[in-house]
């Protein structure tokens, strides 16, 4: 449900910049996406469910969950996963800029986001029967595979359009995975500091794919530019699947403190 929520505002989100954008003027509706990015996070912090979980674990067996190798190698691949997604916007827009429409961006991004919902659906539904470790592995590499499609600028904008779309599945199935992976890897003490990890992983994975896809497109162009940066976030998606833990539990150690 939580994976399921974010792929909806990935939908919802550029709908409402676009509408704080067309009320406030550009440079207003920052203030105004962070006012409710800050309104957001009180009111999950305030929120019963959230207090009493953090109560909860707050007296359970707490181990660093860096020490345990299964848990370092979901942060990799975390890392991993979440440069093909900064690399996107950057490809969009370019495509965008490249057909000269200033729609196009803003519509790719949400059928992209279409097709990550679809993922969270899908996923939800009718999870994997292998067992999870391998089940992360291959999701992750066909994440990277499914990539691939947006990395042609001279696509027409229909074709590009399901590139988008079909680009968009895999990533909350992977992270979905990524978080039950967590929850069988860690001490249950240790939950909030494990998923607080996994989740900086992504957006530090984020940040970097879309500093690199902005430097390689301005040296290189947008055609051949933008091949060379999907190509790239293609492979470190595929690479993180192959890093991925063989199982829950590669190496567990002793817990370390009591609540």
């Amino acid at each position: 449900m939580d994976v399921g929520a974010q792929e909806l505002l990935y939908v919802v989100a550029p709908m409402i910049t676009s509408f704080g954008v067309l009320l406030f003027g550009t440079s207003f509706n920052v203030v105004f996406m962070a006012t409710l990015l800050i309104l957001g996070n009180l009111a999950f912090a305030w929120h019963p469910i959230a207090r009493s979980q953090s109560a909860e674990q707050s007296t359970g067996t707490r181990s660093a969950p860096l020490r345990i190798a299964t848990f370092r190698r979901l942060v990799v691949l975390q890392f991993l996963i979440g440069i093909p997604m900064g690399t996107l916007a950057i490809i969009l827009t370019t495509f965008g800029e490249y057909h000269g429409s200033d729609l196009a961006a803003g519509i790719l991004l949400g059928v992209n986001g279409v097709g990550a919902l679809v993922g969270t659906i899908w996923i939800g539904k009718r999870p994997f029967r292998t067992p999870l470790a391998s089940a992360l592995r291959w999701t992750a590499i066909c994440f990277g595979m499914s990539f691939l499609g947006v990395a042609f600028l001279d696509l027409p904008f229909p074709l590009f359009t399901a590139a988008a779309f079909v680009a968009g599945i895999g990533f909350p199935m992977a992270l979905t995975q990524v978080f039950h992976m967590v929850a069988q890897s860690v001490p249950v003490g240790s939950l909030n500091e494990a998923n607080a990890w996994v989740v900086s992983a992504v957006g530090v994975g984020i940040a970097e794919g879309t500093w690199l896809s902005g430097m390689i497109i301005g040296t290189l162009g947008s055609v051949n530019g933008a091949m060379l940066t999907v190509g790239l976030a293609a492979a470190a998606a595929v690479l993180g699947g192959l890093s991925a833990p063989r199982g829950t539990r590669e190496s567990m150690p002793e817990p370390s403190v009591k609540g």
